[in-house]
């Protein structure tokens, strides 16, 4: 990873360009999208989760949930009430074919039960979930294969 302590540029010339980046960022309508999915499920608490091979269903305390599914090449989401539909199930199993170890064990998710959503991380493309735990939920789409690829996985935030 580069930073500014081990990148060959110029501290001040990579404090810039990391700036531009992170400005034109913000102002995308993808950061935008996201963004109001932080401000929909913030503080929320995990009661239980589903996972599938492109994507993950988060289900809260207060009776709503958020569907987290791959789909043009970006992670998109679904916020609703009550219980997970079929609509819902597809979209986190669609028929693609996807490789083997993709998934995390939906074991691992119980390590976020009972805690509340308190940051959301937001990428070109996709988006980190992190709770007050200090767990967060990586989510990263491998382009590298014929068919994009979602891989997720849980990690301690720093």
């Amino acid at each position: 990873m580069i930073n500014m302590y081990n990148c060959p540029m110029p501290k001040n010339t990579l404090k810039i360009a990391m700036n531009k980046i992170e400005t034109s960022l913000t102002k995308s309508s993808y950061y935008n999208y996201i963004y109001s999915l932080k401000n929909t499920i913030f503080q929320k608490v995990v009661r239980n989760s589903m996972v599938g091979s492109s994507g993950y269903i988060l289900q809260f305390t207060d009776n709503s949930f958020v569907v987290c599914y791959l789909d043009n090449n970006k992670l998109n989401w679904i916020i609703d009430e009550a219980v997970p539909n079929p609509l819902h199930l597809y979209l986190i199993d669609s028929d693609i074919e996807f490789e083997d170890n993709i998934t995390f064990p939906s074991e691992e998710l119980t390590a976020c039960y009972n805690q509340a959503v308190n940051d959301i991380k937001i990428f070109e493309n996709t988006f980190n979930l992190y709770f007050e735990n200090k767990l967060e939920i990586k989510s990263i789409i491998e382009f590298n294969t014929p068919i994009p690829s979602l891989k997720l996985s849980i990690a301690n935030s720093i």
